[in-house]
């Protein structure tokens, strides 16, 4: 480590050295910091100075240090390729992102320059009214409201009017490049409802839990209120201090989804999907590893969050095969969450209203402990009648192979009725 840099590097920070004949730089991470340098095998000028430190904070935590290892050796990779899941891709090329803003140098001028007539270009009194109402703006998002172009912005700044200034965007700012209007919070979005009676036990058998090891099947039928049950539960692991891994399938992460999650835990939520840009994606890594953010949201690959004092990880649909991943290094989310809840003594929730025949299993040997809503969480719900029809028989009576004959009759009742069926078929495309 250079002189320079032995207060700087740590364990877990990301490094470029001098690799091979051709000092060749590469990127590495520090796994351990030491003084010993005896016994070595080889000469200690042989070893290389770091050639710079790409990040000032550390990449990863010491239970994700603690990690590469197993991983390594059960997904059959290189310590690089656990890295490599750990840390984005952007870490340490991303440039703090930047802009040019609009603002006017003087309010009282300028509505004086535009009650007196003066200005005989229609753009520049678009321009000067629209900062009057709205303020300092970005310059891009000026120009295309106005339709103006840069020539015209500097004509008003050389009459003095205007200034244009170039600073950091701030994290709402860069958010808001691709907010969607659903994903606008709203105070529905922080309404938080009672738990029922099942709903209460379960909550209640996870906090008993909080600070070992314990999995969960958390086994609902649909509109039990099983998301209920997660969000209550990590906001009592926010209330005493710790940390929260919730993840669903990227199906799942819609902008309602993400609007639910913001207005209920505020900034204290880190939210990853696929919608996020490279940017954005690591300013919510940089916020998980500051712990800034509490609880992290996301799909699959949120397991590798660099989250500190974790004390409860959340699998929902835990069924779904988009837990499983299909590129190398294929690897299954419940057996790094496992891994996960093991080195950090917390409890794990699976929960799905139609789990794995695994977790099922596992569930009804011991294994994991059974936590059931049977119930929907509505009062007001019903379930719908369902009604199983042994196709073998109607194809004996003569209904032949697609449709049975109860299935004829309730459709008969319905178009009788002017109103509309709908036919599922358990094929993929439908």
């Amino acid at each position: 480590i250079p002189s320079d840099m032995e207060e700087k590097v740590v364990q877990g920070s990301y490094v470029k050295v001098p690799f091979g004949f051709g000092n060749r730089k590469q990127i590495a991470l520090v796994v351990s910091v030491s003084d010993y340098t005896e016994d070595l095998g080889f000469a200690l000028s042989k070893l290389k100075d770091i050639d710079s430190l790409l990040d000032l904070y550390p990449v990863v935590n010491k239970d994700q240090l603690a990690m590469i290892e197993p991983l390594k050796s059960r997904l059959l990779c290189t310590s690089g390729d656990v890295i490599t899941m750990m840390v984005p891709s952007a870490v340490g090329t991303v440039a703090k992102a930047k802009a040019s803003f609009v603002s006017i140098k003087s309010r009282e001028e300028a509505e004086a320059v535009l009650a007196s007539g003066k200005l005989r270009s229609v753009t520049h009194i678009h321009i000067l009214e629209q900062l009057l109402a709205n303020g300092p703006t970005e310059r891009k998002t000026l120009l295309a409201s106005a339709k103006a172009t840069d020539a015209q912005l500097r004509g008003l700044r050389d009459k003095d009017l205007i200034e244009i200034t170039t600073r950091m965007l701030t994290r709402d700012e860069i958010e808001s490049e691709v907010q969607s209007p659903a994903e606008v919070s709203s105070d529905s979005f922080r309404v938080v409802h009672e738990l029922n009676g099942e709903q209460g036990k379960a909550y209640k058998e996870v906090c008993d839990s909080l600070g070992k090891p314990q999995v969960f099947l958390l086994h609902g039928i649909t509109g039990s209120g099983k998301t209920l049950v997660y969000l209550k539960c990590a906001g009592e692991v926010l209330d005493r201090g710790g940390c929260v891994i919730y993840l669903v399938p990227e199906i799942s992460l819609t902008p309602q989804t993400v609007s639910w999650i913001r207005g209920r835990f505020g900034d204290t939520a880190a939210v990853m999907h696929s919608r996020l840009t490279d940017r954005q994606r690591f300013d919510e890594w940089d916020r998980i590893r500051r712990g800034e953010a509490r609880i992290v949201v996301g799909p699959r690959s949120s397991i590798f969050a660099p989250v500190e004092d974790l004390k409860l990880i959340i699998i929902d649909e835990e069924h779904d095969s988009s837990y499983k991943s299909e590129s190398f290094p294929r690897y299954n989310t419940r057996d790094i969450a496992i891994m996960r809840m093991k080195l950090s003594s917390c409890p794990l929730i699976l929960g799905s209203a139609t789990p794995l025949v695994t977790s099922y299993y596992s569930a009804q040997k011991g294994v994991y402990k059974l936590l059931k809503l049977n119930k929907r969480a509505a009062e007001d719900a019903v379930l719908p009648e369902v009604t199983i029809v042994d196709m073998k028989k109607q194809i004996q009576e003569g209904y032949g192979e697609l449709i049975s004959g109860p299935l004829r009759v309730a459709m008969a009742k319905a178009f009788s009725k002017d109103q509309q069926v709908m036919l599922f078929l358990n094929r993929r495309g439908y």
